[in-house]
Order: structure tokens, then C-alpha cells, then sequence
């Protein structure tokens, strides 16, 4: 373990970021494929109440077991580990050039800490700790295997590993609150193993019956604490892990597609994932390649509500999909204030009404009139309107009046396991 401690008041300077790399074994290794960080979620709060003695040797035992685990000469992956201050901890990660592996090592290593941590607070009194992370790749599509040894070959490199740091660190920050020790093991598990399901709900054209394909919709292991796609997606977001998990689910629901060349695959999406550092465009262009299927069957879902909160990311999401042919659909649309403005705005070619508007339309005439709306302006962008949550005949005749043609809910079909 190499110790490059900074001003904790500044947490990362370029000195220490330095000194980080005057350790590293880079003229033997080259540059390390990725780098993770962790710390102690409200680390003041836990030393406070143990005391600063008790804690610089508690730490000192949990970084020296974290070498080991990382250090595990029997994996494809290896990790260095480098405390930086207090309880923060890089990791650099050197591997077989497989993006999935590094990020299993990391997980299942991630994993043993947080059982190391509770080995070593065994004794009673003790304060419960856990564990907040973040794991961040090199954006180049190459890796070198060594820099020259100019003054500008190593300033780049320099700058380089200072943003890694900190993006990887920001990442791990923006996990606030604690995490429930069992089903962050669970999840841990989950993006180790791959343990996730793919469940299909058909969307159909209301007049013919026919189908125009299917949306994918996620759950985790049957049984679980973490079987609900909210808790499974909630806990994704809150510790970092949403693009792991986001690139799963898009493997699984585009390998074994059960659809023809004239269906669509509907994969919902956050837009928070264009935003982590370890992002790489190519990738679903490169899943397709081994399937028959072309980028326009293959449509992203982004909820209203992520839309309008994460704006920005949104719009460059729709962007980086819509420019390698992918088609981009708006869902839960009539949940916020801003939905009609970013219809027109982003003009998506679907466009998802929520389920609240279309439960008991029939009896309701101003939902009525909103989604009378929705379609007008959507037909003047040629988005098509698909309604969710269909669950009475009364609701489908009134969908009917309302000239809206495509529509899923449980009255259609309602979501059923992947049959590969």
C-alpha cells in the first residue's frame, strides 16, 4: 500500500495527484486500465466517536487487508491500492484489457471491503460503517504501454490521471446516505454475477391487435431484496453503478430479441449515464453485431421526469443515440409541468403517456382532453403515441375515441419472463 496523503481541506491538488504517480510502477506497467475510489460514508462522525487513536488504527488495518484482496495474483485483474488521505482510497486497476472483468474484480473486491470493515468492528459499541464508491475507465479507445519520457509526454499524463481522480471521486461523493448493508451486497452481487431478468410486455396497435414490439422491463433475482426494479434502480443511482447496471440490461434485452424486422425493442435508459466517465459510445452499436438486429428497432425510453431534471445530459443522450440511428421515446409524458415543452423541443418518435392519465379516462374528461392534446402535437412532429397502463375494456374505448392507436397495459398482455 503507498501513501500519498494530501490537504484534506482541498481533497485533491495536483501535488498529491503527483506524488500519486511518482508511485505508481509506470515505467514497468504503463498507465492502469482504470481507477476506482472508496471511503467511509460521515468518516468524521465515526472517528468523533471512537476516538483518533482507535480509528488511524483501524483504518491501517482495513487498507492493509485491502491491499491483499486487491493484490490477488490468482485473477486477470490486479489492483494497487493508495490510501490518500484519512479513510479515501484509489485504487489503480491493470487487467486483461476487458472492460467487464475490471469492473467484476472491482465489484467482488468492493464486496470483501465492506465484509472486511464489518470483520473489523466486531466488538460491541462499536458504530456501523459502510462503504461509497465509484469506478472510472480511461476515455481512449487505446492503451499505450508506456509514455515517452519528455516533459510534455508526462504533463498529459498527469492532467490526465488528475481528471480521472477527480471524476471518480465526485462519483463516490455524490452517494450521501447510507446504504443498506445487505442489499448493497446484494447489488454487489448482482453486477458481478449478471443476475438480472428480463421480463417483456408486448405494445400493440389497438385496432389490429397486432404487435409492434415490446418493452424490456428489469427485475432482480426472484426472492430478493432487490427484486423490484425500483429498489434495483434506486440503489444503482445512489451508489454509482447505474452504467454498469444500465449496460446489463441493454445486453440482455438486445441478445435474443424475439422480434421480426418490422418490431421494435424498447430499452428505458437515465440520462445520468452520459455523464460517468466510464461512458463509451459504440457500445450497443457493438451488441448489435451479433444479432439481426438494426439500431432503428431498437428504441430508448427516457421518463419525463429524468428528462426535465437532467436536462442537459438528456439532450446530449438523445444526440449521441439518435446520430447512430437509434430512435428515442419519451415515457411517463403528462407526469410533470414541462412534458408538452420538451415534446416539442426534442420531437421524440415515441411518445409514452403515463398511466395516470389513461386509469379511469372514461370517466374523466379533462384526462381526456389532455391526451387529446399530447396527440396533436405529437402528430405535428409525426411522433407516434403509444398509451401505458391499460387495464379496462372501457379505458381501450375511450382510447379509441380519442384516435390513439398503439397502447400496452395488463389488459394487453402483461409482463412475462425473456424466453431465451
Amino acid at each position: 500500500m503507498l501513501n500519498f496523503r494530501t490537504s484534506v481541506d482541498k481533497n485533491l491538488t495536483r501535488l498529491g495527484i503527483r506524488q500519486a504517480f511518482d508511485h505508481t510502477q509506470f515505467k514497468a506497467n504503463g498507465r492502469p486500465d482504470a481507477i476506482g475510489y472508496m471511503d467511509i460514508i460521515d468518516f468524521s462522525t465515526f472517528e468523533q466517536r471512537h476516538g483518533h487513536l482507535w480509528t488511524d488504527e483501524f483504518v491501517k488495518n482495513w487498507i492493509d487487508q485491502l491491499c491483499s484482496v486487491f493484490a490477488n495474483d490468482r485473477h486477470e485483474c490486479r489492483g494497487m491500492v493508495y490510501q490518500a488521505w484519512d479513510d479515501g482510497v484509489y485504487v489503480y486497476l491493470y487487467g486483461d484489457g476487458k472492460r467487464q472483468n475490471l469492473e467484476s474484480f472491482f465489484y467482488s473486491a468492493i464486496q470483501k471491503s465492506e465484509q472486511i470493515l464489518h470483520q473489523l468492528l466486531h466488538e460491541p459499541n462499536r458504530l456501523e460503517c459502510h462503504l461509497r464508491y465509484a469506478l472510472t475507465f480511461y476515455t481512449h479507445s487505446a492503451k499505450t504501454g508506456a509514455y515517452s519520457k519528455s516533459v510534455l509526454s508526462f504533463k498529459m499524463y498527469q492532467e490526465e490521471l488528475y481528471q480521472m481522480m477527480l471524476n471518480v471521486y465526485r462519483a463516490a461523493k455524490r452517494q450521501s446516505a447510507p446504504i443498506h448493508p445487505l442489499e448493497h451486497a446484494e447489488l454487489l452481487q448482482i453486477l458481478e454475477q449478471g443476475t438480472i431478468r428480463i421480463f417483456e410486455q408486448p405494445i400493440l396497435h389497438l385496432h389490429s391487435g397486432a404487435p409492434i414490439g415490446h418493452e424490456c422491463l428489469v427485475r432482480g433475482p426472484s426472492l430478493s431484496r432487490l427484486e423490484s426494479p425500483l429498489k434495483l434502480l434506486a440503489l444503482a443511482e445512489k451508489t454509482g453503478s447505474m452504467l454498469h447496471l444500465d449496460r446489463m440490461i441493454r445486453h440482455l434485452a438486445i441478445q435474443n430479441a424475439n422480434v421480426d424486422e418490422h418490431m421494435k425493442v424498447f430499452i428505458n435508459i437515465s440520462p445520468t449515464i452520459i455523464s460517468d466517465s466510464s461512458f463509451r459510445a459504440g457500445e450497443t452499436l457493438r451488441e448489435l453485431r451479433y444479432t439481426r438486429l438494426r439500431p432503428d428497432q431498437i428504441v430508448f425510453e427516457i421518463t419525463e421526469h429524468h428528462a426535465i431534471a437532467e436536462y442537459s445530459s438528456f439532450l446530449q443522450l438523445v444526440s449521441h443515440y439518435r446520430s447512430q440511428g437509434f430512435q428515442i421515446a419519451i415515457d411517463d409524458v403528462g407526469a410533470g409541468h414541462s412534458g408538452l415543452v420538451t415534446l416539442m423541443q426534442v420531437k421524440p418518435d415515441y411518445v409514452k403517456i403515463d398511466m395516470e392519465l389513461i386509469r379511469g379516462i372514461h370517466l374523466d374528461p379533462l384526462k381526456q382532453e389532455i391526451v387529446k392534446a399530447i396527440k396533436q402535437i405529437s402528430d405535428r412532429f409525426g411522433g407516434i403515441v403509444i398509451a401505458e397502463g391499460i387495464e379496462t375494456q372501457e379505458e381501450l374505448a375511450c382510447l379509441h375515441e380519442s384516435s390513439i392507436e398503439y397502447g400496452q397495459g395488463f389488459l394487453l398482455g402483461r409482463p412475462a419472463p425473456r424466453r431465451d
